[in-house]
């Protein structure tokens, strides 16, 4: 669990993470140890508990996206949609952010950031490529619409993060119906500071 970082709690982070204890070491892309083990059990305990509102499941991973002859590496995120905005409601602001956040009926959605938008010269609307490496067998390629761009206050993050549907991405990477993080939002913000530091260990033994 990743204690609660208060000023991004909204955007994005939640106010905790629950990952494997590969996952902090594991950074030459998505490996079998970055995927949550006796996941179920550990849902079923933030379902019952009543300080926990919501939670949603991520994964994280990297590729390159592409738009007519441009290409950079790119960040993903792959979320819930129904679940991620309950849980980071701030991830797409509909008063500063252009489009919408991602559908559940939508598979092949993206929102992307600003700063990626600006390099691909790519529009809501527009299409790009997605050039993916998958558990297992070769890198695979899939197309996406973007639905929207938001904005993004760290600079590197906004030109390399976009979020995608999970079930989508789940079939593209090969991942069955794992994940490699659960993300959750306390009852209260006051709470979270109490209930992070208490669950820590805990859930360090699952």
């Amino acid at each position: 669990v990743k204690i609660w970082e208060r000023a991004s709690a909204d955007y994005g982070t939640g106010h905790a993470q629950i990952h494997s204890a590969a996952a902090a070491k594991d950074r030459d892309g998505l490996t079998e140890g970055m995927f949550i083990p006796n996941a179920s059990a550990i849902e079923q305990s933030l379902t019952t508990d009543p300080a926990v509102s919501h939670f949603t499941r991520r994964i994280r991973f990297d590729g390159l996206v592409s738009h007519q002859g441009r290409a950079i590496y790119f960040l993903g995120i792959a979320v819930e949609p129904s679940s991620e905005l309950k849980v980071a409601p701030k991830v797409f602001a509909k008063d500063t952010d252009v489009g919408r956040f991602l559908h559940d009926d939508d598979p092949f959605g993206a929102v992307i950031g600003r700063g990626m938008a600006d390099t691909l010269q790519v529009a809501v609307g527009d299409g790009v490529s997605l050039s993916l490496q998958p558990l297992k067998g070769a890198p695979d390629a899939i197309n996406v619409k973007v639905r929207g761009i938001v904005e993004l206050p760290l600079p590197k993050l906004s030109k390399r993060v976009i979020f995608l549907n999970l079930k989508t991405i789940q079939k593209a990477l090969k991942t069955d119906q794992r994940y490699t993080e659960i993300a959750l939002r306390v009852q209260t913000a006051p709470l979270a500071d109490s209930w992070v530091p208490q669950q820590a260990e805990r859930y360090a033994q699952w």
